[in-house]
């Protein structure tokens, strides 16, 4: 009878993962692996041949671009007391990290535990990129964890050790989890300890998962993976530009025929010698022979530059034109539906995240204060910095003047319109309470 194997991935796992490591591996700037070696290359020629070119990054600088549009403006919370974190220090930090998460990866999961700490059990979420949930189905969850561990025989070593935690419900319909291990050659499970709820266990996986469009365990190409691949290209190009220009820029000295000899007046034979520059001995030569410069005439480099410009042109629109400012003066309607497209993909990504963080706030709300409580956060929605006009400003107040509106919708107004800042909306709303 074979046994179960827990590290048995989705069939939708493989191709996810791999696009999700070329974005992360773009992103990071690991990119020299996807660099083949040409035919005959020795290892110290093939260092050399990749590194004769700079990568320029340009997936960092568009997730660093689409997470500062995404975070421009503070969320909001209801009934929030705290975050309960484990390996971010702030909300704002987790909030960066999951939206990058989901740009490179596609999907990220939100899983709540809870701790015993010395003022009672707490609430905890944990975060599982794309690559750490390796299986789903109907209830239930399968993710790769991965610790490093004292090395039994160096003390200074770490090794790391890989376990799968396994997310389901038991034959009552609970939420239980059990931890896999391996030993021996064999899988082996150990039940952790259950979650529970005043007092009572949960009825479904508390795993939040967001991607790009939703909130299901859908697989979808990361929104950056197209860009990933296409600035990977690139740098191909550039390695060969490189490559050519180290060996080719330089002209090269040719003879067609003969360097002249003789025989001096000690009876030894001599040959002409090659001289080059206009200051050295000159170089003789038989009668009928010539001596040039061989260079290339530079068709295939500027081929190569070419290329190299069509995939920037590429990139860019791959990435986000919320990269690009246009130039000149652009009235806050135009930029609205020059932005369009992006803010769409942007909102989108910001739902599924609001939607899981959400749910995941909720019942790490429920565990910690042992009764159900309504807690939400809205996220920021707004990606342009674009003005209100001064004609909506002046509607705004005329209508506030009129007693149409009140102060706090006139003053939410100006802030959505980026005429005040959030400093100046709650300071002014303070003062009116007082």
């Amino acid at each position: 009878m074979k046994q179960i194997d827990p590290s048995t991935p989705h069939p939708s796992y493989g191709d996810l993962a791999r696009k999700a490591n070329v974005s992360l591996d773009a992103f990071n700037g690991e990119v020299a692996e996807y660099i083949p070696s040409l035919v005959g290359q020795t290892s110290d020629e093939y260092k050399a041949y990749v590194g004769r070119a700079a990568y320029f990054n340009v997936v960092d600088r568009t997730a660093q671009a689409l997470i500062g549009a995404m975070m421009r403006k503070p969320y909001t919370t209801t009934n929030l007391a705290q975050f309960p974190l484990t390996d971010q220090s702030s909300i704002d930090t987790f909030l960066q990290y999951s939206i990058r998460s989901v740009l490179l990866g596609g999907k990220i999961g939100m899983l709540v535990d809870a701790v015993n700490t010395p003022q009672g059990v707490r609430s905890k979420i944990i975060t599982y990129t794309a690559t750490d949930i390796i299986n789903w189905g109907d209830n239930f969850f399968v993710i790769k964890e991965t610790v490093l561990m004292p090395d039994s025989n160096n003390r200074f070593s770490l090794i790391p050790v890989t376990t799968y935690r396994e997310l389901f419900l038991d034959e009552e319909g609970f939420y239980a989890s059990q931890t896999w291990s391996k030993s021996n050659g064999n899988w082996f499970a150990e039940l952790n300890p259950q979650l529970l709820v005043s007092g009572l266990p949960i009825e479904y996986v508390p795993l939040w998962v967001a991607n790009p469009y939703d909130n299901t365990d859908a697989v979808y190409t990361p929104p950056l993976f197209t860009q990933a691949s296409l600035n990977i290209q690139w740098f191909k190009q550039a390695i060969d530009l490189a490559h050519y220009a180290h060996f080719m820029a330089l002209p090269t000295p040719v003879i067609v025929g003969d360097l002249k000899s003789w025989v001096d007046d000690a009876g030894n034979n001599v040959t002409s010698e090659v001289y080059l520059g206009s200051t050295s001995k000159p170089t003789q030569l038989t009668i009928g022979s010539t001596f040039e410069y061989m260079e290339v005439s530079g068709v295939s480099f500027k081929m190569l530059q070419d290329e190299m410009k069509n995939l920037e042109e590429r990139m860019y629109i791959a990435g986000s034109r919320l990269l690009s400012v246009k130039k000149g003066v652009e009235s806050v309607e135009a930029l609205q539906v020059r932005s369009g497209s992006e803010s769409a993909v942007l909102e989108t990504i910001t739902n599924t995240l609001e939607s899981a963080l959400t749910g995941a706030l909720q019942l790490c709300a429920e565990i910690d204060r042992n009764m159900a409580t309504n807690v939400s956060i809205r996220l920021n929605k707004d990606f342009t910095a674009a003005k209100m006009e001064p004609a909506s400003v002046k509607s705004i107040l005329d209508l506030y003047t009129a007693s149409v509106i009140t102060l706090d919708q006139a003053l939410s107004a100006l802030y959505e319109g980026e005429v005040i800042e959030a400093d100046e909306l709650q300071k002014v709303k303070t003062n009116t309470e007082e």
